[in-house]
């Protein structure tokens, strides 16, 4: 018996432009960016599963691992730069995914100063066209601690719609301890062509 479900087409880390972005892929040489706009800052990592880097060369080996991930084509890790100035100031990424089902979790991470301007919904907005249109994706999620609000408009401003709370699933011992997770997605169906 055949197996005749559908595949995903991957593209990988290609280069995708929006009116003030450009996301593209990272190496070693923009640790000190990723650095000095966003890793060191324990706001900006407060809700993200790894602490906020202590030192450049943390940043360096971060993006050394992604530089030698961007040749599979299954790895979808951008960095989200300002075009006017050329600053990277934050990634957006494929953090997890069902390829036998064509889904996908999505992450991001910003620098404070570039907060509360739409640049991370125009971003996502941007990594989400882009798999539905190219890389074949039906379902695309992103979840949030309950605690950041913030991400969750992002979610809501790129089509995605709350779907639930998962109660205590995640523990995060620099939140206190067991925390609540909002779920959110957008369908292939749902989105416009």
């Amino acid at each position: 018996m055949m197996n005749d479900s559908p595949k995903l087409s991957h593209t990988g880390t290609v280069p995708l432009e929006t009116e003030r972005l450009n996301l593209r892929r990272m190496s070693v040489s923009d640790a000190p960016q990723m650095f000095e706009n966003w890793a060191n800052d324990p706001e900006v990592t407060k809700f993200m599963l790894w602490d906020a880097h202590k030192g450049v060369v943390a940043s360096e080996e971060r993006l050394a691992l992604w530089e030698g991930q961007y040749s599979e084509p299954d790895f979808y890790q951008w960095g989200i730069e300002i075009k006017e100035t050329g600053q990277l100031i934050g990634t957006a990424s494929v953090v997890n995914m069902r390829a036998a089902h064509l889904s996908c979790e999505l992450g991001w991470c910003i620098g404070r100063r570039f907060w509360n301007r739409g640049i991370t919904s125009e971003a996502v907005a941007a990594v989400i066209k882009h798999l539905f249109n190219n890389a074949g994706f039906n379902r695309i999620a992103a979840h949030h601690f309950a605690d950041n609000t913030a991400s969750g408009r992002v979610m809501q401003k790129t089509g995605m719609t709350f779907e639930g709370i998962s109660r205590q699933c995640d523990y995060m011992a620099k939140l206190g301890g067991f925390v609540d997770v909002a779920c959110y997605a957008v369908c292939k169906s749902d989105y416009p062509k």
